[in-house]
């Protein structure tokens, strides 16, 4: 198309050039990496601030406490337990069969002998997954879980998920991942009123967590089909019967004498052996029985 100038002559308009989709996509990629490269600035600034402002908590007591231990004269034989709430008895990772360890890793956390401390796509996923109102998932790696139990709570909140992610990543660089496999394995919940493996052993199996088989560590899907036989470990009540009242009679002694504190006693860990001969003890209790009434 011709247009006339003011002199008269012929002026030739140029044709718009149109952008073809190459270069659409290329300017499109361009917006989108200065959006990235400015989003992903300010996310590592959120997490350097939240980083330096959140620091880990105090240790949940109760998940420290260890059962105490009543032995009688000969040191070995046990006549009973104190503890509160939680009956523990914690060992070194050493005396966990490796098939133990093996076990929860391949259940819980496949990439902890690697990973930060954190799952970041199980983390968002999980995110994405709450804020559809879906059921809410936790998205946590063994030292995630192993920082909620022992430094958190269970509130299903983002604030506690996302405390929960820094005190994780703090706790990494603290802990090597066998001490954290180690506390773990001494803090979880197994059933059976136990915490943490030892106890457990002993109250599904009635041994030490160091002859615990791969049967019996089992959590995996191979070793789910061939689950053992839990025997029949009859609960006994603390201070029920003779025990029990031996027990208490050990309890008001020692706290009597100052000895030990009440909280020192049901949470310490002692050895405390008696002067109690399990001989004497049958006896008494059998010539009782004799002259009961019926």
């Amino acid at each position: 198309m011709k247009k006339r100038r003011a002199d008269g002559k012929a002026q030739t308009r140029r044709p718009l050039k149109r952008r073809t989709s190459r270069q659409r996509a290329a300017r499109f990629a361009k917006v989108f990496a200065v959006v990235g490269v400015v989003a992903a600035l300010l996310l590592g600034g959120i997490v350097v601030v939240l980083y330096q402002a959140i620091s880990i908590p105090t240790p949940n007591s109760a998940f420290q406490a260890q059962t105490t231990f009543v032995y009688y004269q000969d040191g070995k034989q046990q006549l009973g337990t104190y503890y509160e709430d939680q009956n523990r008895e914690s060992i070194p990772l050493a005396q966990m069969p490796q098939v133990m360890q093996d076990a929860v890793v391949a259940a819980e956390n496949q990439s902890f002998w690697t990973d930060k401390g954190i799952d970041p796509k199980g983390i968002l996923r999980a995110l994405f997954s709450n804020a559809q109102g879906n059921a809410r998932q936790g998205a946590s790696t063994i030292t995630q879980q192993y920082v909620k139990i022992l430094y958190l709570t269970s509130e299903q909140s983002y604030k506690r998920k996302i405390k929960e992610a820094v005190v994780s990543l703090k706790i990494q660089q603290q802990l090597s991942k066998s001490e954290v496999l180690e506390g773990y394995l001494n803090t979880i919940y197994f059933g059976r009123g136990a915490y943490g493996i030892q106890a457990a052993a002993k109250a599904y199996f009635d041994h030490p967590a160091t002859e615990l088989s791969l049967r019996e560590a089992a959590v995996r899907d191979q070793a789910l089909k061939r689950l053992p036989k839990f025997p029949k470990i009859a609960a006994q009540s603390q201070y029920g019967g003779q025990r029990g009242h031996m027990l208490a009679l050990v309890k008001k002694e020692i706290l009597a004498r100052g000895i030990a504190s009440e909280e020192q006693i049901d949470g310490g860990g002692l050895r405390i052996t008696t002067t109690f001969d399990p001989q004497v003890m049958a006896d008494v209790e059998e010539a009782v029985e004799e002259q009961r009434p019926d």
